[in-house]
């Protein structure tokens, strides 16, 4: 038995537990760089708070560039219209003129002090991001996918990945526009932190739910058609997992850093917050369980384009828009919340 799940064990800390360590320890280099690229605190330094912000726009730019090619070489073949297509998509990313400056350009730390204004920057007056977000791409996406087939075109197939690869931006837009706003909110790396936290608890607790718990209670998988090896019981377990993670972290962080803008702040400070509470309350308690759809829904992606994983960048874990698919799913919900705001 010893020499049975000694290969076993180790096999699961070379394939999920080391690599998994190492790209956390990767993503808070990339947080620290990120966040302190908007930080006063080197601000009169011109030359290092420059050399920071530019590190920083550059590596993001390269990060969603190389996010927006693994999800369009899985629909075309032709490496113009893949280009062109990240190329869009990095114009409807960064649109937004005040979005962009308040972001990126200007010369102090791009503080945001309210939701509105992040509604201000999704939303500009002419309502151009809106439209390119929801018909453009689709657009763009169906002329060129009837420019690659030219014939034989099965309108029905083409017009199912058009709805898919919409859906799929829309997704991506969304959670990039969220981190890079809330990356110059003063307060807003709680927020991304959380919105982490949710989806890494979703994905830990339902692995090891399954593993331990799996038809334990329920007979049936949780969806067989689409991700056979998930069971209802880990989806329960990484939803309540999530969950737990979230409240033990709003109120560490509100411990550790005390601020009347913490999150903790909703539950144990004297403020009256309204229907925001309300809001922010039900949002959270749905987040773990559109972590667990987000996961699904690209694993039902993957199956109907026919491939494993996005890309083979990270061995073992395949692509980036592998890593990130329940977390932007999650930040996408508090995307369109915050829109409503």
């Amino acid at each position: 038995m010893k020499t049975d799940t000694l290969p076993k064990r180790d096999n699961l800390w070379k394939t999920r537990i080391f690599p998994a360590l190492l790209l956390t320890f990767l993503f808070i280099v990339f947080i620290s760089i990120f966040k302190l690229s908007f930080s006063n605190l080197i601000f009169d330094y011109k030359s290092l708070y420059w050399t920071f912000r530019f590190t920083s726009l550059t590596f993001f730019i390269i990060l969603i560039s190389y996010i927006f090619y693994e999800l369009n070489k899985v629909f075309f073949k032709n490496k113009l219209i893949i280009v062109f297509l990240i190329v869009c998509m990095l114009a409807i990313s960064l649109l937004d003129v005040e979005y962009f400056k308040s972001t990126w350009l200007l010369s102090g730390n791009a503080v945001l002090t309210a939701f509105g204004q992040v509604k201000f920057l999704f939303i500009n007056v002419n309502y151009s991001v809106n439209f390119l977000m929801f018909f453009a791409l689709p657009i763009l996406f169906l002329v060129a996918k009837v420019i690659e087939i030219r014939k034989r075109i099965i309108w029905k197939k083409v017009i199912l990945m058009t709805l898919y690869y919409f859906v799929t931006s829309f997704v991506l837009i969304a959670f990039i526009k969220t981190f890079v706003i809330f990356m110059s909110h003063s307060n807003g790396l709680e927020y991304i932190l959380l919105f982490v936290l949710v989806s890494i608890g979703a994905d830990i607790g339902g692995f090891f739910g399954g593993k331990l718990l799996g038809h334990k209670l329920f007979a049936n998988k949780l969806a067989p058609q689409i991700s056979p090896k998930k069971t209802i019981e880990g989806a329960l377990v990484g939803y309540l997992f999530a969950l737990f993670l979230a409240f033990a972290f709003i109120f560490a962080w509100n411990a550790a850093f005390p601020s009347d803008d913490n999150l903790g702040q909703i539950f144990l400070g004297s403020k009256n917050y309204g229907a925001y509470k309300l809001i922010f309350m039900m949002n959270l308690l749905v987040s773990p369980a559109f972590a667990i759809l987000g996961d699904l829904y690209f694993s039902f992606l993957k199956r109907k384009t026919g491939i494993k994983d996005f890309s083979n960048l990270l061995k073992g874990h395949g692509g980036l828009l592998d890593r990130i698919d329940s977390i932007s799913v999650v930040f996408a919900l508090w995307f369109i919340i915050f829109l409503f705001l």
